[in-house]
């Protein structure tokens, strides 16, 4: 646009000097013409411009590493074809990384096309992304024309690879097992107790079918589980984004937050309810799991709250919480040892401690008031960890 503007600036300069040489009309003609030709082609490219559709459409979800786009269909009438500048504003609420993302679109002929805009996905996270400003430029390349109207606000939750990891009990003697105690009144997960026998209805899992005493009576009976009502084990997450200006940190964040989700998976397995603690502005963030739908409802929650900057935990916070939700054991998933802070937490609960290190820190040792697993990423990422002892 600059190089057009030199151009046009020159041309009417010389357009200008030809009248004053010729003091001809059609030299002043042609001068008055140069001169307001921008302002014809800048209300001409307006009125184009009011009359152009922006549309948007943009995936839910997506898991790292994942392909997805930004979907732009512009719809406008075939007198301006010039090109389209977009410009979006994207934040990951998990790391605090902030990219402007600047588009240039150059449509056909067709009154109606689709643009894919690549998005990056290469860390989990819950990402907003805002239209910042739309516009073109009119017939001459010379003026911008913004597009009245043109608005968008939209979101993508970007989930970290899901692995299968089996959990190993190794509960010190101050921990106790989870689901000690039922809920009379609520169903549950927990298929170890029996919440209620009833009808089959459509639906229902023929999994929860009681086949001997559907034989006996002759009609389908199925067997609610109960809902565990003590929830003695937490997961705490411990993560660190760094500046949050793609320092490099993406890897061990996605095996973090995937080390997270499998333990809860895992927990879930075995019929252990459990709650996820997280920092947020006030302290702590709890979450109780006890089912699928209360894990799924976490992992969108957790890919929403900030990392943590300093220590694993306020501990006056995750005190309160282990008081109020009975908390015997702690699992901590962490990027970043802090030995006071573990040694407080040891103080607390019964304590484990997954530390995803660098490639060179493999297998688990004693940290002395608590069992120390340190885990590549890598190793999380190719799911080669099939089996903690925690």
């Amino acid at each position: 646009m600059k190089r057009n503007r030199i151009i046009y600036a020159v041309a009417c300069v010389f357009a200008v000097l030809a009248f004053l040489a010729t003091n001809s009309a059609a030299a002043l003609a042609v001068a008055a013409c140069a001169i307001a030709a921008p302002l014809a082609s800048y209300l001409f490219g307006s009125l184009v411009a009011a009359r152009t559709h922006i549309a948007f459409d943009l995936p839910t979800a997506a898991v790292v590493g994942q392909k997805i786009a930004l979907r732009v269909t512009v719809t406008r009438p075939r007198p301006l074809r010039s090109r389209m500048n977009l410009t979006f504003d994207a934040k990951n609420l998990l790391t605090g990384r902030k990219e402007r993302i600047a588009v240039l679109l150059a449509p056909d002929m067709a009154p109606t096309e689709t643009f894919a805009v690549p998005l990056d996905t290469a860390c989990c996270g819950h990402y907003v992304l805002d239209l910042a400003s739309a516009g073109t430029v009119d017939a001459l390349g010379l003026l911008d024309i913004r597009f009245p109207g043109a608005s968008f606000s939209g979101s993508v939750t970007v989930y970290p690879l899901m692995i299968d990891v089996d959990i190993l009990p190794a509960r010190g003697r101050n921990a106790s097992e989870s689901g000690a105690s039922y809920d009379h009144d609520r169903r549950g997960q927990d298929r170890s107790e029996v919440f209620e026998m009833r009808d089959f209805r459509d639906g229902d899992s023929f999994k929860q079918v009681h086949w001997k005493l559907s034989a006996r009576f002759g009609d389908l009976t199925v067997r609610e589980a109960s809902l565990p009502t003590d929830y003695d084990i937490a997961l705490l997450r411990d993560a660190h984004a760094g500046s949050g200006d793609g320092d490099g940190r993406e890897d061990a964040v996605n095996a973090v937050m995937a080390m997270l989700s499998a333990l809860s998976l895992a927990l879930l397995r075995q019929g252990l309810a459990h709650t996820v603690v997280c920092k947020d502005a006030e302290g702590a963030h709890v979450q109780r799991i006890d089912s699928l739908a209360e894990f799924e409802d976490m992992m969108d929650t957790v890919l929403s709250l900030p990392l943590e900057a300093g220590p694993p935990h306020d501990m006056d916070a995750f005190n309160q919480v282990r008081t109020a939700y009975g908390i015997t054991k702690t699992m901590l998933v962490t990027d970043t040892l802090h030995k006071d802070a573990l040694d407080e937490l040891a103080g607390m609960t019964d304590l484990s401690v997954v530390h995803i290190g660098e490639a060179a820190q493999t297998g688990a040792d004693d940290g002395g008031r608590y069992l120390l697993t340190h885990i590549p990423a890598e190793a999380v990422r190719s799911g080669r960890i099939k089996t903690l002892e925690l």
